[in-house]
């Protein structure tokens, strides 16, 4: 259950809404980190800066400063 318990019973459409709209998000959030690390690896091994691999390294850097701010800033 993902909520405490309000007193009646929950539906099992409102249970699959919300896990609709948060494992895209995590998996999104997984794949833009995956793609940050794999290409600050490969310009580290490779010693290669083309822009096909900075341009990822800045949207996982993004993705990697909003997955520590939700974390560290409370609402």
């Amino acid at each position: 259950m993902l909520f405490p318990n309000t007193g009646y019973p929950e539906t099992a459409p409102q249970s699959l809404a919300l896990l609709a709209r948060i494992i895209p998000g995590f998996i999104a959030i997984f794949a833009i980190l995956t793609a940050g690390v794999t290409s600050i690896i490969s310009i580290i091994k490779y010693k290669d800066y083309a822009l096909m691999l900075i341009i990822p390294v800045l949207i996982g850097l993004f993705g990697l400063m909003l997955v520590l701010g939700e974390f560290l800033i409370p609402h």
